[in-house]
């Protein structure tokens, strides 16, 4: 058995802090378009 899932994916990356601060980290959202349709978010 075979699987496969087309299609395409965007990524946001964004700095996590005020304007004020320093960088506390990164967000990063990934919208999935296509046979699979999801969006998954990470904070490092």
């Amino acid at each position: 058995m075979e699987n496969e899932a087309l299609g395409t994916f965007d990524v946001k990356v964004s700095p996590i802090g005020d304007d004020d601060e320093p960088i506390g980290g990164m967000s990063i959202n990934r919208t999935f378009h296509g046979d699979l349709k999801r969006l998954t978010a990470k904070r490092i």
